[in-house]
């Protein structure tokens, strides 16, 4: 571990150490609600992690609906079934065919295909995290979700928060390499800005559904959730404010909890309890052998 004072761009001036990555541990199966469009099938730990439905006429044929819009994808096999069990209108001839196909007859196709999931880590590296070997264990925790979000082929972020600010050190990337080689390197320290880490790990979260919108975007924090610093001097309220923004837009979101000290417990309840996500202690985290992190990431969002 080394220790130094850094000055940067946004963060300030803090003491941060850079701690070594702990060893990589199997990680429980979770299961986190999320927010809108199809009921993803789980985990396929061969392959991409979701199945998610197609915009366009690539994917696996699944099952037919009314139109939505302009009709593009005609189901032939469910349009046929819906005209012939229209109730016939008026006489028919023996001439005429035994089914007319009419405009609200038709259907369309619903396609899936695999999608990875978009995970943006959001950590907090200030200097609490020294304590108990936080920000060892914390590594460790995100170095086994990496290894488990290759495998999966998902795409993640970094944002790190400390001091004043948060700073995005890894924008969305299929690099996991990278995304291990820069948490390595991430020094802790500093005052512990909580909203404006889930200001920053919001925001890369929407900008990434914008650009990919096939992606199923989640945000991870791992953090002891316990502000001390916010730009308009009430750590707890501003916390609270984005939570409630996060879960306005949508934003499925897991709280990983490194506080062990419950005689004084943190934020992590409260904002769970606010964006309607799912809450895991730290420990809890390593206790099983298999990881599911989105079962449902957008279909029932607060149900």
């Amino acid at each position: 571990m080394q220790t130094a004072a850094v000055d940067e761009p946004g963060l300030g001036v803090t003491e941060v150490t850079r701690d070594r990555v702990g060893e990589p541990f199997a990680v429980r199966e979770l299961a986190l609600g999320g927010a809108t469009g199809p009921r993803p099938s789980g985990v396929d730990l061969r392959g991409r992690r979701l199945r998610v439905e197609s915009r366009d006429r690539s994917g696996l044929y699944v099952r037919s609906r009314r139109p939505t819009g302009a009709l593009q994808d005609v189901a032939i096999d469910a349009t046929l079934r819906a005209a012939a069990m229209r109730p016939p209108t008026g006489a028919q001839t023996s001439d005429e065919p035994a089914t007319l196909v009419q405009r609200a007859d038709l259907r369309e196709k619903v396609r899936y295909r695999r999608a990875g999931a978009a995970l943006a880590f959001v950590v907090d590296a200030s200097g609490s995290m020294r304590s108990n070997q936080r920000m060892i264990q914390t590594k460790a925790a995100i170095l086994s979700l990496l290894m488990n979000a290759y495998t999966c082929r998902d795409r993640v972020a970094l944002v790190a928060f400390r001091g004043v600010g948060a700073q995005v050190v890894l924008p969305f990337t299929a690099s996991v390499e990278m995304a291990r080689h820069r948490l390595e390197y991430l020094p802790a320290g500093g005052k512990t800005p909580l909203a404006e880490g889930l200001r920053a790990g919001l925001r890369v979260v929407v900008e990434e559904r914008q650009r990919h919108p096939h992606g199923q975007p989640l945000m991870i924090v791992i953090s002891d959730g316990k502000p001390n610093w916010s730009r308009v001097g009430d750590p707890v309220g501003e916390a609270e404010r984005m939570a409630w923004r996060i879960r306005q837009l949508r934003v499925p979101m897991l709280f990983v909890d490194t506080d062990r000290t419950w005689h004084e417990p943190g934020m992590g309840q409260t904002l769970i309890r606010i964006t309607r996500g799912r809450y895991l202690p730290v420990d809890d985290l390593a206790a099983q052998t298999l990881l599911r992190l989105v079962e449902e990431s957008r279909a029932g969002f607060g149900s």
